[in-house]
Order: C-alpha cells, then sequence, then structure tokens
C-alpha cells in the first residue's frame, strides 16, 4: 500500500493598515508567489515581493513600490494562483 499526499498553493491576502498587506499562503513544493502592486495586475512587477516560504507574511507597500497603486496583486510560479486585493479608499 502507498499513501500519496499532494499540498496544493493556497494565499489569502488582506490588508493589516493602509500601508501594509498581510499574505497568509501554503505553497506546494517548488512554487514561488510574488506580490506587487500595481493599477492592473496584468504581469509582476520585477520590483514584487517574491515568498517562497509557507506562512504568514507581512510585507509594506512601500518595500514593493506600492503607495498610491489600485491594486495589491498576487500571483503563484505555477499559475494555480492569483488574486487582486483592491487598495483601501479605491
Amino acid at each position: 500500500m502507498q499513501l500519496v499526499v499532494q499540498v496544493r498553493s493556497e494565499a489569502a491576502i488582506a490588508w493589516r493598515d493602509e500601508n501594509v498587506v498581510v499574505v497568509k499562503v501554503r505553497l506546494a513544493s517548488g512554487t514561488l508567489v510574488k506580490v506587487w502592486a500595481e493599477d492592473s495586475c496584468g504581469s509582476p512587477s520585477p520590483s514584487g515581493h517574491v515568498i517562497a516560504t509557507s506562512g504568514t507574511h507581512t510585507i509594506p507597500l512601500g518595500e514593493m513600490d506600492g503607495l498610491g497603486k489600485a491594486n495589491v496583486c498576487l500571483s503563484s510560479s505555477d499559475g494555480s494562483l492569483h488574486t487582486i486585493l483592491p487598495a483601501l479608499g479605491k
């Protein structure tokens, strides 16, 4: 008998305050998540924040050049996750 366990990536993103987001993420093996701020969430920004480990991550908007942007975007390297969080007050 053989038991196979498959872990799939999962993420939730929320505001901690107007300049900080909190990302809770569980990553499948070999998967990365990129979080960036942009007016439209087409493709990840080079200034985005890379998350390589599962857990809770606190990210200041200034760390990803996100002040004044309309959205905070999240995307996984395997394409299974894509989330948009509208900016507060927008």
